[in-house]
């Protein structure tokens, strides 16, 4: 920008020096240049102070203009060159810890201002002081060259990637599902193989990461936000290092493992496992019918999900577990709800009359995914598509005395869509009488295997005393878990209105027309021929 001193007057000195004071990126600054009449040396040093970096004299402003707009322009050229190596690490080119740093907090701040998710990992060099040990530091520069070189290969266009020091690395990935976080790097973990084939570097490359995802009540600042992934490739280290962990979640998750080490309940699957093969297909849906007691006619069928190739050493729990503890209900409901009403919408034209359940996840986060899920359902296909279907949703009585009032808002979704709910688990943990006085079921389940601790005559006392506080709440109670014609009569003489379990019908993939499908099951009079 070119001023001239004696028509802006002193006011341009002040506006000079103030633009060189801004914190402004590069391409915004101003570059300054001023013309004069008065030539006295004060005045040329009054200029250069304030910062503009170059005067004419207004007597040979012609000959002059063309050679300070060149100097101008050299200049600004070589600021931007010199504040750009400012920003960089000169070993390996990416962003230093400074540079970072800066840009990574904007970023943060930016995706919690928009409740976006972002990711930040952290990753060691296993391994690297033995190569500089052995080979030289001229030699350990080369590796950390191939390793930054291999660490890009993380980042799309808009990612951050910089070196935090020594053989420390941190890459900052914008705007990503945690279903493509997950894959991303396990398939870059898989990916690491030997970076070049110099004689005197001969080693695959090695690095233990952790990965922490952005959750603002958890990370409140960047420093936090690296504490946790920090925190999570120390995990990764001492699990035997060349691995990763996530961090976010109950506890670190060491992924290379196809299921945890914890036992029972608590186990889970990797979900790397889960999500590979969500998105090769092999999950199934399959359906298992509910029975009137007394007719023995088929009232309802629940919507089941299986993994016929399922590891021997997984169960259908930990894979469910695994959904849970990553909180993949998206990525699980955006196959399982269109599969699901694909095949109803079949069977709806060929004639099927009965009524359908699916169950609810056992968390709050899941059935707000499930909600999502229903709606997006609704606009998609029909405004009133569970109108000519009763559908029923399953939630666990856990949920219920855990969070009550979401409970309550959650029907409400449910009821605008015209489904209707069941109590599952029922007395599976304690239960508050409270609860069910002011909510609706329509159905509530009891399962044998939630008393495994009782004998079956007092389980049989328990069927009775369920029995009797469904007619109070006006609901059917549900009988889950009958495997023999021993139990069905059990169930049926304390009072249950349906029953569900293997002696009344095994889960059938719903691979086949409506007819062919219900023609499996047969009554129990032919169950027990077939026993016999």
């Amino acid at each position: 920008m070119f001023f001239h001193l004696e028509r802006a007057g002193s006011e341009v000195l002040d506006f000079i020096q103030l633009q060189n004071q801004k914190q402004e990126p590069l391409s915004n600054q101003i570059i300054s240049v001023v013309m004069t009449g008065a030539g006295n040396e004060k005045l040329v040093a009054s200029l250069f102070r304030k910062g503009a970096i170059d005067y004419l004299m207004k007597h040979d402003f012609i000959d002059r203009f063309l050679p300070a707009v060149q100097r101008a322009v050299a200049f600004y050229k070589d600021s931007v060159r010199q504040k750009e190596l400012s920003f960089f690490d000169p070993t390996t080119k990416l962003l230093n810890r400074t540079a970072f740093l800066e840009r990574a907090n904007q970023i943060l701040e930016d995706h919690y201002r928009k409740n976006q998710i972002c990711a930040l990992i952290f990753i060691d060099l296993d391994g690297f002081k033995d190569i500089n040990d052995t080979y030289g530091h001229s030699a350990g520069d080369i590796y950390l060259k191939a390793a930054a070189d291999r660490i890009q290969d993380l980042c799309r266009s808009t990612d951050l990637a910089g070196r935090f020091g020594g053989d420390e690395f941190v890459v900052l990935l914008r705007d990503i599902s945690k279903c493509d976080l997950i894959l991303k790097v396990d398939k870059w973990m898989k990916g690491n193989s030997s970076l070049h084939q110099d004689v005197f570097l001969e080693n695959e490359f090695r690095c233990s990461l952790g990965v922490a995802i952005s959750n603002q009540e958890k990370y409140q600042s960047l420093d936090d936000f690296i504490c946790a992934a920090d925190h999570a490739m120390y995990g990764a280290k001492k699990s035997g290092k060349n691995k990763y962990t996530f961090i976010g979640t109950q506890q670190l998750i060491v992924s290379e493992n196809p299921i945890s080490d914890l036992a029972g309940p608590d186990s889970y699957t990797s979900p790397i496992y889960f999500l590979n093969a969500l998105l090769n297909n092999e999950f199934m849906l399959y359906f298992q019918p509910v029975r009137d007691v007394n007719t023995l006619e088929i009232k309802m069928l629940e919507a089941l999900v299986r993994w016929p190739e399922m590891p021997e050493d997984m169960t259908v729990e930990s894979v469910f577990n695994s959904i849970s503890r990553f909180d993949l209900y998206d990525q699980f409901h955006e196959w399982f709800i269109p599969k699901l009403f694909e095949v109803l919408d079949n069977w709806k034209r060929e004639g099927c009359a009965v009524s359908f359940a699916l169950n609810a996840p056992s968390s709050k986060k899941g059935c707000e995914s499930l909600i999502r899920s229903l709606q997006s359902i609704m606009k998609e296909r029909d405004q009133h598509i569970f109108e000519s279907t009763c559908f029923y949703v399953e939630m666990n009585e856990s949920l219920l005395n855990e969070d009550a009032l979401y409970i309550h808002d959650f029907q409400n979704e449910l009821t605008k869509m015209n489904i209707a709910c069941s109590l599952d688990q029922f007395s599976r943990s304690e239960t508050k009488l409270a609860n069910l006085i002011h909510r609706k079921f329509d159905h509530m389940k009891i399962r044998r295997c939630d008393f495994d601790q009782i004998n079956d005559e007092e389980y049989e006392s328990v069927l009775k005393i369920s029995s009797f506080l469904r007619l109070s709440l006006g609901c059917h109670l549900i009988a889950v878990g009958v495997e023999s014609e021993q139990d069905f009569n059990r169930v049926k003489q304390a009072g249950a209105d349906k029953v569900q379990g293997y002696y009344l019908g095994r889960p059938m993939v719903a691979d086949k027309p409506w007819k062919d499908f219900i023609s499996q099951y047969s009554l129990l009079e032919e169950l027990r021929d077939k026993e016999s």
